[in-house]
């Protein structure tokens, strides 16, 4: 369906650009591997992001933290742990996910500069020196992003200018 308007605000770890067609392509074939008897795919894919959501909150985000939620899905849909041949089906279907690796930035200007020339709205601030979620580097998030209180403020500070640059958001 279509949509009249769309923002992008800021990714914060990359993930955005390059990864979000391989967490659909494994939902998809998730959800074509389940086949579950009594649920339609759209019902299965609510389970799962509400699955994401909580085990966003106690694990953070990324990759494995998205499998275990796969895992907790068939956990909460078949009201029984995997087989370990179901396992490792599930492992399977995440094996593009896992072995993906990126360097999205220029992709990302690219993309920006496109936008500017089909006389949309891009602004692009790149945090140098920060992980996921405004995570200072060198510092090991291990899927619990520790941000920097700083630069996550400035991030929203930007991103709320932005959306009311837009009329998308009321005027403080």
């Amino acid at each position: 369906m279509p949509y009249r308007d769309q923002v992008l605000i800021f990714d914060a770890d990359d993930t955005l650009w390059e990864f979000n067609h391989l967490f659909e392509r494994v939902i998809d074939d998730y959800l074509e591997w389940l086949a579950h008897p009594s649920q339609s795919p759209a019902e299965i894919r609510a389970a799962l992001l509400d699955i994401e959501a909580a085990n966003a909150a106690e694990h953070g985000y990324g990759t494995h933290v998205f499998l275990r939620s796969l895992r907790d899905c068939f956990l909460h849909l078949n009201e029984r742990p995997a087989s370990d041949q179901e396992q490792a089906a599930i492992d399977a279907l995440a094996v593009p996910l896992l072995d993906h690796h990126v360097t999205p930035l220029p992709g990302v200007r690219r993309f920006c500069d496109r936008l500017r020339t089909a006389k949309n709205e891009c602004e692009l601030h790149v945090y140098d020196g920060f992980g996921h979620l405004f995570t200072p580097a060198g510092i090991a998030d291990d899927g619990v992003p520790q941000p920097d209180a700083a630069t996550a403020s400035d991030a929203l500070d930007r991103a709320d200018r932005f959306l009311r640059s837009l009329g998308l958001m009321d005027k403080k």
